[in-house]
């Protein structure tokens, strides 16, 4: 928890240390990986966070948010079949991981790939809590409006 809280306060190195900490108790805590994964994320040091994620879903393949967090690196170093397929496992393990709903949709409309994201957007909108989502709602709702046809 205390690695948590340094990685939010963007505290990289100690949140780096306190989850070296955990895998030195037990090396094989995925959710340590998975930490130190994300940390890593917002760090901007990717390659980490693969190698970092990598390990935890090799250690828990049920890892949702960590094949999500997985997808957001790969997506950082535009290997878009990488990042798609960890969405999709993000999504069959948690359908209702709406941050991996949200980043696959967004991610294949920002590459063009506008009919194979409407279903992940739309079911977003439908599905959503807007009391988390409201700004990304806005945002996939304006995205798709402005792709609607004009009526005649």
């Amino acid at each position: 928890s205390l690695g948590v809280v340094y990685s939010r306060m963007r505290r990289h190195q100690e949140a780096q240390a306190a989850f070296r900490r955990v895998l030195e108790l037990d090396p094989t805590s995925a959710a340590a990986y998975e930490n130190l994964g994300i940390d890593a994320i917002g760090a901007g040091d990717f390659s980490a966070a693969i190698t970092n994620l990598t390990q935890a879903i090799a250690l828990d393949p049920r890892l949702a948010r960590g094949h999500n967090a997985l997808a957001a690196a790969y997506m950082r170093q535009r290997r878009d079949s990488d990042a798609i397929a960890h969405w999709q496992t993000a999504l069959h393990l948690d359908p209702h991981l709406y941050d991996a709903l949200y980043n696959i949709g967004t991610s294949l409309w920002d590459r063009g790939r506008r009919d194979e994201a409407r279903p992940y957007l739309a079911r977003f909108v439908r599905e959503a809590p807007p009391q988390r989502y409201a700004a990304d709602l806005a945002r996939v709702r304006k995205m798709i409006d402005a792709q609607a046809p004009s009526p005649r």
